[in-house]
């Protein structure tokens, strides 16, 4: 599907919400532009401005004059799909109709489901102590990133690496064992560094050799400096707070849909006929989806640091 017939497809469901409120709500509300034939609303504007990021420099009034242009060029979109009937057109009724319940689901879960209370001032100066590495001893790394194949990379060339200190020296040893590679220069601070790589990044001393393997291939990296630059609790509150908000949520989340799937009948159908909700293992599955996504939800949460 096109972007254009996206952005149609989100201006008919902002239309669509937009209308539950009644022909009263609509009258009551602020014109701001008239398209042929329609409006568009204040609400319409604000609604547009508060799911889109502003531009660096930009100015609220520049802001707000670019997004009422975007939505002047949706709504002759619009028109012109109507004209053309394109609402009628099966796969765009089906998108429409799946991102209305996208809508609907996050919605619900927003409104009667997760906390409204952020987390607590002792949570978030706890967070900040126990994860020195990304805040008062957080550093900036830079490292020389050797990619050799996978299969290469065996306990006989571990210990070859373990001795040497350049870069220099690794690219003579991957020489003399007639192993491919290539080599880039990488610049990390704690947050964008790999989670799984970060607790051994903290301890490495210039020289040392850290490998991760990414399918069929291995990354050896070389550590060149490491220099300490650290954030105060007060500038990392907010990243912090937005992490913490964000695991409880997956949590509460996965609790609140086990509890549905348990008093739901579900019954699978056609091509699935057989299979029945195990809402015990659906409840551990989601324990380690909880677990394997608290890294993503990290790296995330502290990204504006």
């Amino acid at each position: 599907m096109t972007k254009v017939l996206i952005r149609i497809i989100l201006v008919f469901i902002s239309l669509a919400l937009a209308g539950c409120g009644g022909s009263e709500a609509k009258h009551s509300s602020q014109v701001v532009a008239r398209v042929n034939h329609a409006e568009i609303t204040v609400h319409q504007l604000n609604s547009f401005l508060a799911h889109t990021r502003v531009k660096t420099g930009e100015t609220p009034r520049e802001a707000s004059r670019d997004a009422l242009e975007t939505l002047i060029e949706q709504e002759l979109l619009v028109q012109q799909a109507m004209r053309e009937d394109l609402e009628r057109d099966p796969k765009i009724m089906l998108a429409i109709e799946d991102a209305k319940r996208r809508i609907l689901a996050l919605a619900y879960l927003e409104r009667k489901v997760l906390p409204k209370v952020p987390p607590t001032p002792e949570d978030t100066a706890a967070f900040y102590r126990e994860h020195s590495e990304l805040f008062s001893q957080r550093k900036l790394y830079r490292l020389q990133a050797f990619s050799i194949p996978a299969d290469r990379f065996d306990p006989g060339l571990q210990k070859l690496l373990d001795l040497i200190q350049t870069p220099q020296a690794t690219a003579n040893i991957l020489q003399a064992q007639m192993i491919d590679y290539q080599t880039e220069w990488l610049q990390w601070s704690a947050e964008q560094a790999p989670l799984e790589l970060l607790p051994r990044l903290v301890g490495m001393k210039p020289g040392d050799i850290a490998s991760i393997q990414r399918g069929k291939t291995v990354l050896l990296l070389q550590l060149e400096a490491a220099l300490l630059a650290p954030v105060d609790e007060e500038k990392a509150k907010p990243a912090i707070e937005a992490y913490l908000s964000s695991v409880r949520n997956v949590e509460v989340s996965r609790i609140h849909l086990n509890r549905l799937w348990q008093v739901a009948e579900i019954h699978y159908q056609g091509e699935f006929a057989g299979y029945e909700p195990e809402t015990m293992q659906r409840s551990n599955a989601g324990q380690n989806e909880l677990t394997s996504s608290d890294g993503r939800h990290l790296q995330k949460g502290i990204d504006g640091l």
